[in-house]
C-alpha cells in the first residue's frame, strides 16, 4: 500500500499571496446542467400530469419521479467515482 500525502500549502506558497484564479467551466459541463436540469423540471411537469389523469395515476406519477430523481443519480455517480 502506498501512503498518500495530504493536500497541504507549503508556507512560501501561502504568504505569496499568489490568487489563482479558477477556471471556466467547459462548454460540455454547462450543456450536462441544462439537460439535467431539463430532466428535472420535466419530471416535476409529469408528475403534475399524473394527478389530472385517469387510470394511469401510479405509472405516470413514477415516470415523473424517475426523469426528476435521474439526474441526482448522474451527478453523485460523478461525485463519488472511487477516488476520493
Amino acid at each position: 500500500m502506498s501512503s498518500q500525502q495530504p493536500n497541504t500549502i507549503s508556507s512560501d506558497e501561502f504568504s505569496s499571496g499568489e490568487q489563482r484564479s479558477a477556471a471556466p467551466p467547459s462548454v460540455g459541463a454547462v450543456i450536462l446542467v441544462i439537460v439535467l436540469t431539463a430532466l428535472m423540471l420535466a419530471g416535476f411537469y409529469v408528475m403534475g400530469i399524473a394527478f389530472r389523469t385517469e387510470g394511469w395515476e401510479l405509472l405516470t406519477f413514477l415516470g415523473g419521479m424517475l426523469l426528476a430523481v435521474f439526474p441526482f443519480f448522474v451527478v453523485f455517480s460523478w461525485l463519488s467515482d472511487g477516488t476520493d
